[in-house]
């Protein structure tokens, strides 16, 4: 009774692998390890080969435990039958435990509802299986016709032979009968073939159930492929690095580029009257973009056209997170997308390196169209992600060996190149501890090392200096500008003005999911700024000094209320001539004691105030009708209104600035510079 009840135990114990299996598996998607190594270059049928053996090893070990656990204790479950087929039995079943872990693993995305999933499937199989296979036995006569309900749950098929070897200990009046390869025919059916045969045929269907819902249907893993995707021959390409992958489709058309959803056009409409339209600078770069794309523009590394993100779609809650974004980046180019928290930018840089799928709209990366999969772009790119995705227990210099390896360095280039990004971003004394002891800028700087490390062509940034003081952020500036003049191709993300300044060569700004401007940081300010912006401080009445300020710009505009006698204003640059303000200023002692000015500044409009002044104009298409920085005309389109606020601040300078792109820019830069 003691042996039979064990072996009705060993139904349970037996299965516990199946939730350390699932959640390893979860855990490694939850933390972004995976797909982080997929996007540095890693195949997808290596990573989940070593990831398959690993699980199975450790499967392997508890059964290995689990017997010798039995034998010490002299359970006849584990010494009456033959040890060899009972070990093969196991080791059969640990491959269908592992794979059928891998394939309920594409369903869950958290690790928390991985567990509680994990023991109620548990609980739940072993409580069912016992009275369904035990019923069979006890009261059908152990016909395999009787079995065959049960049979499409790989646990129950491995029950059916566990509680077999249970009441084969009862046969020939309680003596037992073992089983063994030579008898297993003559006994319940053939158990040991019957049950093993199903078993391998469980293996194959769980493998290809599995492959296709982790491309199908996998969450929070990635992108999704089209439900046939199997009979695309790029697939096969890439999920095994042979060949090369289809370059840009030919079938992409002008028409198919320009199109704008329906819910894009929905919303404006019923918002303003209008249909949806973009910026006239934004409306230029898009048809360069489209351009680039038709003509196969090798120079063009990252081609962006129409990209869209609908979160909820199918539900009536639909969020358009990312709306009809359009941009371009050429070799030795870095350009920076400036916004809010919730303006987008990092949805966008998640669909440009496939952790999302776009809802409509192209993006072509080096050549490969992202829809056609992500294998021939990951193989060239890297990205520095907004959150850290570091293994705790390598080092740093681990980390970048590991990277390095995966980009194709080896050896003596590899030691190289991983001891120069080691000294660049200031991590040589702390090579060999471990990052989960690192800081939050250490970990922030190695991240950035990780990305740089394998010379990749294109580099997605998002956020790269956040947390890092102001010494290190430097030296971080310093690393991405190097780089970027050795043939990269750079998207950066920030909130950082000075950022963006420094290591821009143009600067896309979004809010609301679109982008509301595109060109050089000297053009937004020139465009979108007044001017000048001129603050002064008084001990005495403001409205006297409302009073002065206007005498001197007669167009200043008053940037918010005073705050502790502080006065901002916005002022034309044709008000302004410096050496009068200077002079009326400085020399003109009775008039400013007489109005108690203690300070005063006039500096250029920053990109800040430029940004700030975009970011109002969208809230309050959201949400309010004024701010003290822009207002709001229902009768037009966003678009509309900030060509409006652009074509004031032309008008003032009368010149129209042109957009440039590449190497105009950076012929401006060096000009500046120069002077």
């Amino acid at each position: 009774i003691v042996d039979f009840i064990v072996g009705v135990l060993l139904m349970l114990i037996f299965i516990m692998p199946f939730f350390s299996t699932m959640v390893s598996v979860v855990t490694d998607k939850e933390n972004k390890t995976g797909i982080i190594m997929k996007m540095m270059g890693l195949k997808p049928s290596v990573y989940w080969t070593v990831t398959y053996f690993i699980e199975l090893a450790k499967t392997e070990l508890y059964m290995l435990v689990i017997q010798i656990f039995g034998h010490n204790f002299g359970f006849k479950m584990f010494t009456f039958h033959e040890q060899f087929q009972f070990a093969l039995m196991l080791f059969l079943f640990s491959n269908v435990l592992v794979i059928f872990s891998f394939f309920c693993s594409t369903f869950v995305s958290s690790t928390y509802t991985t567990v509680a999933l994990s023991f109620l499937f548990i609980t739940l199989s072993f409580s069912l299986g016992f009275v369904f296979i035990h019923f069979v036995y006890g009261f059908g006569g152990g016909l395999a016709s009787s079995f065959t309900p049960f049979m499409i749950h790989p646990f129950w098929v491995f029950y059916r032979y566990l509680d077999g070897l249970a009441i084969m200990l009862f046969f020939n009046d309680f003596k037992g009968v073992a089983l063994n390869l030579d008898n297993e025919s003559q006994y319940l059916g053939s158990l040991f073939t019957t049950c093993f045969g199903l078993l391998v045929l469980h293996w194959f269907v769980w493998f290809f159930l599995w492959v296709y819902a982790l491309n199908v249907l996998n969450v929070g893993d990635g992108t999704k492929q089209s439900p046939l995707f199997c009979l695309r021959k790029e697939y096969w390409d890439g999920l095994c690095g042979t060949g090369k992958a289809v370059e840009i489709k030919q079938g992409l058309t002008k028409v198919q580029l320009d199109a704008v959803p329906d819910i894009v056009n929905e919303n404006a409409v019923a918002s303003t009257g209008n249909p949806w339209d973009r910026p006239h600078d934004v409306e230029s770069e898009h048809s360069r973009v489209v351009n680039s794309i038709l003509e196969h523009d090798k120079g063009a590394r990252i081609a962006v056209t129409g990209l869209h993100k609908v979160f909820g779609e199918g539900t009536r809650h639909k969020k358009v997170a990312v709306k009809c974004v359009s941009f371009g980046v050429q070799e030795n180019e870095c350009v920076g997308v400036l916004g809010h928290n919730g303006a987008g930018k990092t949805t966008t840089i998640n669909m440009l390196t496939g952790l999302f799928a776009p809802s409509a709209g192209v993006a072509v990366v080096n050549g490969h169209n992202i829809s056609e999969g992500f294998s021939p772009i990951y193989a060239e790119m890297a990205v520095c992600p907004q959150h850290d995705i570091l293994w705790p227990k390598l080092t740093a210099k681990e980390h970048l060996e590991f990277f390095g390896q995966l980009k194709g360095f080896f050896k003596g280039a590899l030691d190289d190149r991983v001891r120069e990004a080691l000294k660049q971003v200031n991590l040589m004394p702390f090579s060999n501890r471990y990052a989960g002891g690192y800081s939050g800028g250490m970990k922030r700087r190695l991240s950035m090392a990780n990305a740089l490390v394998g010379d990749p062509s294109v580099v997605f940034m998002d956020e790269p200096s956040t947390g890092l003081d102001p010494a290190s952020k430097h030296q971080l500036w310093e690393v991405i500008s190097s780089a970027k003049g050795q043939h990269k191709s750079m998207v950066l993300t920030t909130h950082s003005m000075e950022e963006a300044d420094v290591l821009c060569d143009r600067i896309a700004i979004m809010a609301s999911g679109e982008i509301q401007c595109v060109g050089a940081g000297y053009q937004l300010k020139r465009r979108f700024g007044k001017g000048y912006t001129f603050q002064i401080s008084s001990s005495k009445d403001m409205s006297a000094i409302d009073e002065y300020v206007h005498s001197l710009f007669p167009s200043a505009r008053i940037l918010g209320e005073p705050i502790g006698g502080l006065a901002k204003y916005e002022v034309s640059r044709k008000d302004v001539v410096m050496s009068t303000v200077f002079s009326e200023l400085t020399e003109n002692v009775e008039k400013t004691e007489k109005l108690g000015i203690t300070s005063w500044g006039i500096m250029e409009t920053t990109l800040e105030e430029v940004f700030l002044k975009l970011a109002a104009l969208a809230d309050i298409f959201e949400h309010t009708e004024v701010t003290t920085l822009v207002k709001k005309d229902q009768s037009k389109s966003l678009a509309c209104q900030i060509s409006m606020l652009d074509s004031e601040a032309a008008a003032m300078e009368s010149v129209q600035v042109p957009i440039v792109v590449g190497e105009e820019v950076k012929g401006e830069k060096r000009r500046k510079e120069k002077k």
